[in-house]
């Protein structure tokens, strides 16, 4: 049985999904695999977010796509939790992805929790933000960069 209250796909497998899990909301941008029937499964690639990071995140989208319009060669914007979200003209598109601190070198790094998502995934993971919040399943204000949105009135 799946506790899953929306779940989308974005391309390329990945998931955008929030669900319940030990009583509280979560999301999760996650790579899906097939089972033997075709049923989807989750793999560990992928990283998950609580409400309040799930809400900085819809709410630096217009930061972010400033940052990929400008060609910014490398910026990193904080999502809390140690998780960023990074730009690198290098690799395009947005990277999203759990840090570890480096005592030694005085930074964090990244580790192997989190996603790289290409720009159209990009494109439809701020669809699911926007379908978020026109169903209702938010609680905090429209995220900044996304046009259109009236405050959600209630919760799930």
């Amino acid at each position: 049985m799946s506790n899953d209250l929306y779940r989308k796909d974005i391309g390329n497998d990945y998931l955008v999904v929030k669900c319940i899990w030990q009583e509280d909301v979560c999301y999760h941008l996650r790579l899906y695999g097939y089972g033997f029937k075709g049923d989807r499964y989750p793999t560990p690639n992928g990283i998950m977010f609580f409400e309040q990071q799930w809400q900085t995140l819809m709410n630096t989208v217009s930061e972010i796509d400033e940052y990929l319009q400008k060609n910014i060669v490398k910026k990193s914007v904080p999502i809390g939790n140690d998780v960023y979200v990074t730009i690198d003209n290098k690799y395009p598109g947005v990277n999203i992805r759990k840090f570890w601190w480096c005592e030694e070198e005085r930074m964090p790094k990244p580790t192997r929790k989190g996603v790289h998502l290409n720009l159209k995934q990009w494109e439809a993971l701020k669809v699911s933000f926007k379908e978020l919040c026109e169903n209702n399943f938010t609680c905090e204000e429209p995220p900044l960069g996304v046009v259109g949105l009236a405050k959600a009135e209630t919760c799930v």
